[in-house]
This record gives structure tokens, sequence and C-alpha cells, in this order.
């Protein structure tokens, strides 16, 4: 009972980032807001759902549908942060734990600090210039595997009430980090 009243307390505590109270839903951000008159966690809302819709990351099957039968059905939040430099960011993600665990590989490779050090002592040495990227929406750019559908929230403007099915590799899902690997 302790360690639940802990993790509860854990949970719904007031966070910040970079001095900046975190919103932690969709509805908390709208109010924030409204009361900072302004627009930062909207307009971070609304990118990241126009780069779902972009995407083709769900197939609409109608508001009010039910989902199919095969598929599961699951949650969706928005995980809010603030970047060093003041940016308000929205990432949508799959509530993940709340699938069966998959037969399939869930390890996607990551690069260790050592990595990272001994390639660039490498090209240093070499003489080598090197450079960087990250992929914007990484997960999104792979189709799942996982058959999982859910009821879109306010959130999803236009589509809100509607039964929609996973196409890509969301945030979240068991597999995504190795669909993306693939």
């Amino acid at each position: 009972m302790l360690l639940q009243a802990y993790a509860s307390k854990k949970k719904n505590a007031t966070k910040y980032m970079f001095g900046v109270k975190m919103p932690r839903n969709y509805q908390e951000a709208l109010a924030f807001d409204k009361a900072n008159g302004n627009t930062f966690w909207e307009d971070a809302t609304k990118k990241e759902m126009d780069q779902i819709k972009a995407y083709n990351t769900f197939m609409d099957i109608g508001k009010g549908a039910r989902v199919p039968s095969g598929y599961q059905n699951v949650y969706v939040h928005l995980i809010y942060a603030n970047t060093f430099d003041m940016r308000r960011k929205a990432r949508l993600v799959f509530s993940g734990q709340l699938t069966p665990p998959s037969n399939d590989k869930a390890y996607s490779g990551i690069v260790s600090l050592e990595g990272v050090r001994t390639v660039l002592f490498l090209a240093e040495l070499n003489e080598l210039q090197l450079c960087a990227a990250d992929i914007a929406q990484a997960n999104l750019e792979a189709n799942t595997r996982e058959k999982l559908a859910i009821v879109g929230g306010p959130e999803f403007g236009e589509l809100s009430g509607h039964a929609l099915i996973l196409l890509k590799a969301l945030y979240g899902a068991r597999t995504s980090g190795n669909r993306f690997a693939e």
C-alpha cells in the first residue's frame, strides 16, 4: 500500500522542465495556454497531430464504429515536453503496457557512449569528417504488425470519436523500435 501511495504521489506531482510547468494531458495543456494567454501547447499538439496525419498513421473506420474483431482496443495519450530553447513539444504515444507481450524480438539497438567516443576517436585519427542526423518521427517511418485500434479523443480534432486502426509503429507500442530497425 505504501508503494502504491508513493507511486500515485509521484505520478500526480507537478513537473517542471526548464522552469516551465508541464501539462499531464490535453485538457490541462489547453488550460495552461488560456491561463498564460498564449497557444504554445495547443500549437505543439496541432503540429504533432498534423504529423501523425501526414504519415497516415491511422485508418479511420468511422465515428462511433466498433473496433473490429482481432484488434485490441488500447489507449493513447500525449506526452508534453519543453526544450532548453523554450519550444513546446507534444508526442502521441500508446499505452503499450496494456498490450500482450509479443513473440517478436522487441529489441532495437542503441549506440553506447563508448561507441560514440570510439567513432569520434577513429575519425580524428583518420582525418575523417563526421555528420549526424536525427530522424523526426522515426517510428512513423515503419509499418506495424500489431493489431491495435483506438477511439480518437478531443486532440484528434475532426477524428474525435472515430475508431482508428493503427497502421504505423507509433511510440509506445511494444515492437515499434524493432519495426523501425527493420
